[in-house]
């Protein structure tokens, strides 16, 4: 059996393994049954970070069942759970284990049944569990899987295909799947009622004015009141050095689509519907440099944000295609 440091070595390197499995699965959107496997490795691979856990910070001898056999998943859990409640503050990891609790129900009552009705909901729980992880293995072992080369970490990917809010205000699920996703917001509930704020879920993309960390209150208000502008913000924002503004948590990739919301390929579309003939020859890059020039027309961005190196791409602003169509329309 081996002992120290190789054992959790061993735990949380297949824990990453299984992590990015997940990922990769998940980001595969041809792959039908990715939702149920996505879960799977997702639990693998905080079942393997519990038991470093453990058997790091607890007892060597806790993740061990008899001779052949490590704890179970809950039991690592609630060790885990105890630990940090305990050391850090009570209820520091509670919404951690919420998460992880619901993504192994459904892994055990709902992967034996296909539903595609509850996908936006595990994306959800997904999502926010792989931040979890990332949150959790950088802080106990030092690990920080994002510095990976030329790997964009999640969210499971940037932008919702959905309103999480909206989604969860629906009454259209049926049997099992509204029974899991009313588990869902009771356990938000139970958190909030608990003055826990830190959400089991994530989902809100400041794309389309919405704040993208929303509390457990925030959901809450939008489920009970049936009011989606319950999270969103009705005003314009703009830099003030003034305490008393309220705070707005923004992100670049969000800031860029809502300001600069056209790629090359958009740009050219764009562009062949306003002007007639349209043609991508030299006059035409000849105006596209003229407006790469101006910083409200033109925005360069990163592939990878944690990458300094990494490949980059350009994104045009609304103002850029009205300035190449008053080029062609003056000269």
């Amino acid at each position: 059996m081996a002992k120290g440091k190789s054992v959790v070595k061993g735990l949380i390197d297949s824990a990453e393994s299984a992590f990015f499995s997940a990922i990769e699965i998940h980001n595969k959107p041809r792959i039908a049954y990715r939702y149920p496997t996505a879960t799977l490795l997702m639990v693998n691979a905080w079942e393997l970070l519990l038991k470093a856990f453990v058997y790091k910070y607890i007892s060597r001898t806790k993740i061990y069942e008899g001779k052949e056999h490590t704890i179970s998943f809950s039991k690592a859990l609630t060790y885990v759970n105890e630990h940090i409640n305990s050391s850090e503050g009570h209820n520091s990891f509670t919404a951690t284990k919420d998460n992880l609790f619901l993504l192994v129900e459904y892994r055990n009552n709902h992967t034996h049944y296909f539903e595609h009705e509850l996908d936006p909901i595990i994306f959800m729980l997904l999502s926010k569990a792989a931040l979890n992880f990332n949150s959790f293995i950088k802080k106990y072992f030092k690990r920080n899987i994002t510095e990976i080369e030329n790997l964009i970490i999640l969210p499971i990917g940037f932008t919702l295909p959905f309103d999480p809010i909206e989604y969860l205000n629906k009454d259209v699920l049926q049997d099992s799947n509204s029974k899991f996703t009313a588990r869902v917001i009771n356990a938000i509930k139970a958190l909030n009622d608990a003055g826990i704020q830190e959400s089991i879920v994530v989902g809100f993309d400041v794309y389309m004015n919405n704040i993208r960390k929303c509390t457990n209150a925030d959901i809450i208000a939008a489920i009970d009141q049936g009011n989606l502008n319950a999270i969103t913000i009705n005003k314009g924002i703009r830099i003030t050095n003034d305490p008393s503004a309220p705070a707005v948590q923004l992100d670049e990739i969000s800031l860029i689509k809502s300001q600069f919301p056209y790629s090359y390929n958009d740009l050219i579309k764009e562009l062949q519907k306003i002007i007639p003939e349209f043609k991508r020859n030299k006059q035409f890059h000849k105006y596209l440099s003229l407006v790469k020039q101006i910083p409200t027309c033109y925005k360069i961005r990163l592939l990878n944000p944690l990458n300094p190196n990494s490949a980059k791409i350009g994104f045009y602003s609304n103002e850029a295609i009205a300035k190449i169509t008053n080029l062609y329309k003056t000269n």
